[in-house]
């Protein structure tokens, strides 16, 4: 049997109709960017195009399992998209997804014949107002247009769609759809006073400039398959998008009266609840326990002075498993880079076991991996339920201001593990002010000096300011094994560098931690050598310059996606009888230094990953050849001391005080 890989459009189309959702998922994931460039072009907006298509890929499911679509899913699914957006924007408010347009409001029949943009009376008063910003001119022309010419307009000059595409999307013939371009083109040029409308279509082009520029860079970024991602996880979940419409507002108020009393009878919210008892008719918020936290904190000193600061949250969180019993998370605490969840688990027979198995944490709006969860541990357990605590990791330092997704793995006792989750407003993170720190230290190895004039340290990342000496001739890529270490009285644990600003070297952010004594920067003391590095060519794949000796027919490049972005994998060549280590860092031909997403050294064996980003070419490497007699004493575990052979640089001593 063909992979989805394999498959043309038409043949997912087939199995997507007979229900098959991976078949679905595949196509949309492969028509991402083009119904994300789509969204975006007409709304001007990444949240709104974000939205676009998310509730496309919801809506078109919908209607393939109601079968209502049995032909050409994605000209369907484009469809889809226009009439939900012509949807909202009827309906006006913060709903609207034509956003200039939703702003005036007009009705979709107006068209550029109107006295609107037609009458040369109020045209002329108009561009003697208005002639002095263009820029404002166009806006306003723009939102005076009818959708169908909105589209058709921002289509061709945003996205450069052909008119042929164009004309698909809103089911018009071509000679229709280029008439609708023309009219809203000459209607353009005639309000900003001009006779040809080439001049109009050069000033056009560049107005649109910033819109053209994001998009250019759409299928290299995430934002296209998470909108589509989200609209998938909608789609799987049933969830349709919502919709306003102001003129049902007398049915609305009576039916929410009748769902306020319904919620007062059934939920009496005037009482005092139960322990986990339902706060709202879809039984998602409960009331949390409480008693684990409070009993934990009694015996220990950590708990209770993280409760008396009022660093935990109570949360109440609830996720019904498929055999009706629930998972619930209580409350939270945040420790920056951990986050600790305390759960209830609900067993619906005493008899059968119920676990979790896996975790992880996504950002709500664009569905990116924060964190996964790395331990559990079970405190009470009862024939009702079992209690304990979930530490989840932060992998991903974006701060998330729109609350998580919450996604568990839960294994019933005789059945297959399956996953629930929920949308929540935990964490929900308020961008902090960075801390800025001066620091006047400097070190030197072999020669070269490098100084250290400040550190700013906020929610984000960490970024150590560096200066290499005018007079070195090597400069931050030459660094060797470069971490940050935060000290404690028996321990150290550090981070290495995950990006580089000009000179200066980014980490991940340690804001939220305290618990450390000192922060150091530690690293190698000799530097990478700069001669005869290894050069690379990735558009070609060709090894460019390399030393003497080496095997070039060992060397190679393979490439993978991954969630956190595709990246390459260069494979260096084998030197006979010679050991060598790759730096962290590289450059490309504009001298831009990357760090590496990691490096693996075995024997015979030297690879690294990194990114793929859009690099100046070539790309070059450092290497240093090992000392076989210090590798050996390296290796022997009980003499092995981590600092020696290191420098340590303090930043931060007592950073309590």
């Amino acid at each position: 049997m063909q992979s989805f890989d394999e498959m043309n459009d038409r043949d997912l189309e087939k199995m997507a109709f007979s229900g098959d959702f991976d078949a679905y998922e595949h196509l949309l994931k492969r028509h991402a960017a083009s119904l994300f460039i789509v969204a975006y072009a007409i709304s001007r907006s990444r949240s709104t195009a974000d939205a676009l298509v998310s509730a496309t890929v919801s809506i078109t499911w919908h209607q393939v399992k109601a079968g209502k679509q049995r032909e050409d899913l994605v000209t369907a699914l484009f469809h889809n998209m226009m009439l939900h957006a012509k949807r909202l924007r009827r309906a006006g408010g913060a709903d609207a997804a034509i956003e200039p347009s939703a702003a005036v409001g007009e009705p979709d029949d107006l068209t550029p014949s109107s006295n609107k943009l037609g009458d040369s009376a109020v045209a002329g008063e108009h561009v003697q107002v208005m002639r002095s910003n263009r820029a404002d001119l166009m806006e306003t022309l723009i939102s005076q247009m009818s959708f169908e010419h909105s589209v058709v307009f921002l289509l061709n000059y945003i996205a450069e769609q052909p008119i042929a595409e164009i004309a698909k999307y809103i089911s018009r013939t071509e000679k229709t759809t280029s008439r609708r371009l023309d009219e809203m083109l000459n209607a353009v040029a005639k309000e900003m006073g001009e006779g040809e409308t080439t001049a109009v279509s050069s000033f056009i082009r560049k107005h649109f400039s910033k819109e053209k520029e994001y998009l250019s860079s759409v299928e290299m970024s995430n934002d296209a398959d998470a909108a589509v991602q989200k609209g998938l996880l909608h789609a799987g979940q049933g969830v349709l998008p919502r919709h306003r419409n102001k003129k049902i507002w007398a049915w609305t108020l009576g039916v929410s009266l009748g769902v306020v009393v319904l919620a007062i009878i059934v939920l009496n919210p005037f009482r005092e609840k139960e322990t986990h008892a339902s706060l709202n008719l879809s039984g998602t918020r409960v009331v949390p326990d409480e008693s684990l936290i409070y009993s934990t904190a009694s015996s220990d000193g950590d708990y209770r002075s993280r409760v008396a600061d009022g660093d935990y949250k109570k949360l109440g969180y609830a996720m019904k498993l498929d055999d009706g019993s629930r998972l619930i998370i209580d409350g939270a605490i945040d420790y920056g880079r951990e986050t600790l969840l305390m759960y209830t688990l609900e067993k619906r027979e005493p008899e059968v076991s119920t676990s979790i198995v896996d975790g992880s944490i996504l950002e709500r709006s664009t569905l990116l991996l924060l964190g996964y969860l790395q331990n559990q541990m079970v405190l009470e357990e009862t024939e009702k339920a079992e209690k304990g605590f979930v530490t989840f990791v932060r992998t991903n330092p974006t701060v998330s201001t729109e609350g998580a997704l919450l996604q568990f793995e839960v294994e019933v006792q005789g059945d297959e593990a399956h996953t629930v989750m929920l949308e929540t407003d935990y964490p929900h993170e308020v961008e902090q002010p960075a801390k800025e720190i001066e620091i006047d230290e400097s070190f030197t190895i072999e020669g070269q000096t490098y100084h250290i004039t400040g550190l700013t340290i906020s929610s984000d990342y960490t970024r150590v300011k560096m200066g290499p000496d005018i007079h070195n001739e090597k400069g931050i890529e030459s660094l060797k094994n470069v971490r940050l270490d935060r000290v404690r009285e028996n321990s150290r644990s550090g981070s290495r560098v995950v990006e580089i600003a000009g000179d200066d070297l980014i980490f991940p952010s340690i804001y939220y931690e305290d618990s450390y004594e000192e922060l150091q920067l530690t690293l190698d003391e000799e530097l990478f050598s700069l001669e005869t590095p290894f050069v690379i060519d990735l558009n070609n794949l060709n090894l460019v310059q390399y030393p003497k000796g080496m095997e070039p027919e060992s060397y190679g490049v393979t490439y993978a996606g991954h969630t956190d972005g595709p990246y390459h994998t260069i494979y260096f060549p084998a030197w006979e009888g010679i050991q060598y280590e790759i730096s962290d860092y590289y450059t490309d031909a504009a001298g831009q230094v990357y760090p590496a997403i990691d490096n693996i050294f075995e024997v015979d064996n030297v690879r690294m990953n990194i990114a793929d980003l859009d690099y100046e070419q070539p790309l070059t490497f450092y290497f240093s050849i090992l000392d076989q007699d210090q590798r050996s004493a390296d290796n022997n575990l009980a003499n092995y001391d981590p600092l020696e052979g290191r420098i340590s640089v303090p930043l931060i001593i007592n950073p309590q005080d």
